[in-house]
């Protein structure tokens, strides 16, 4: 989403309906203030969050799967995605860039070329779509607890 006065911005929805904004300067700060963030991936699997995912892949994290900051994505597409995206990275040998592009395929079977294109991946400077090939993920993933 965006503001006309602060630009691009996530709105992450409170239990009692209220809301808090994060928007993509306050993203960055964050980022910039946990210096050695060391993320393999982030998915922003929202409307219009592709300001948002480059601002992760430029700060940190190795991939950012986010959608293309023009287009709304449709709430069914999202969780075929998602299904299958997870499925791939937690449970096949696929790199995490197949895994993006086997959901981005069956997306696009299911809803049309359209809506798979509005899926976006970045990677950040020192790791290449090239490189990720070879590199599946779910080895590298320790379970951890968000506090």
């Amino acid at each position: 989403m965006k503001s006309v006065k602060k630009g691009d911005f996530l709105l992450f929805e409170k239990l009692d309906a209220s809301g808090m904004f994060f928007f993509r300067d306050d993203f960055k700060k964050m980022l910039l203030d946990l210096k050695n963030l060391d993320l393999e991936f982030v998915v922003i699997n929202s409307c219009h969050s592709e300001e948002i995912g480059k601002v992760f892949a430029e700060n940190g994290s190795k991939h950012a799967i986010c959608i293309n900051k023009q287009r709304q994505v449709n709430d069914r597409a999202a969780i075929l995605f998602s299904r299958i995206f997870y499925g791939h990275v937690f449970n096949s040998k696929q790199s995490l860039c197949a895994a993006f592009s086997s959901a981005q395929a069956s997306v696009g079977k299911e809803f049309g070329v359209l809506e798979e294109k509005k899926f976006l991946l970045f990677t950040n400077n020192k790791h290449s779509v090239a490189n990720c090939v070879k590199d599946p993920v779910r080895f590298k993933i320790e379970p951890g607890v968000i506090s």
